[in-house]
């Protein structure tokens, strides 16, 4: 991305950089749930079908 030179671009430049940096660690956040949540699930069935 290129930053324009006027001041008025930058502030919203930085805007959604943020923005972008929050979505990015609510993915990562959400794919650490699912693979914790498959993880767990996983384990469950292993244990159901030894008992």
């Amino acid at each position: 991305t290129t930053i324009p030179k006027f001041k008025t671009g930058r502030p919203a430049l930085r805007f959604h950089l943020f923005i972008q940096k929050l979505s990015f660690r609510e993915q990562r956040l959400d794919q650490t749930r699912h693979f914790c949540l498959e993880a767990r699930s996983r384990k469950n069935y292993r244990v159901n079908r030894i008992e």
